[in-house]
């Protein structure tokens, strides 16, 4: 019979702990876990170059999905406020 398990903090804690009895002897031997691939090893077929982007892209991608801030848009605009602005009496 072999059985799985994971070490956490030093102590082995098997998949499936039921099957053996109080004070059975065990054999331990380590497996090697599959290596992590890495983002770029699983998606790095994906890359393709487009030479219709703008260079830079990357810095600027906020600019590009959302358009220009809005205080330069309104500034723009020559946006007229509704309300003139109040002034203290003197």
């Amino acid at each position: 019979m072999k059985l799985e398990g994971v070490v956490h903090n030093g102590i082995i804690v098997l998949d499936d702990s039921q099957v053996l009895s109080e004070v059975t002897r065990v054999r331990i031997e380590p497996v090697n876990a599959a290596k992590k691939s890495t983002f770029g090893e699983l998606f790095g077929d994906l890359v393709v170059d487009c030479a219709d982007l703008p260079t830079d892209l990357a810095a600027q991608h906020d600019h590009y999905r959302l358009g220009p801030p809005e205080t330069s848009r309104s500034a723009n605009l020559n946006i007229i406020p509704r309300f003139p602005a109040q002034t203290s009496p003197e």
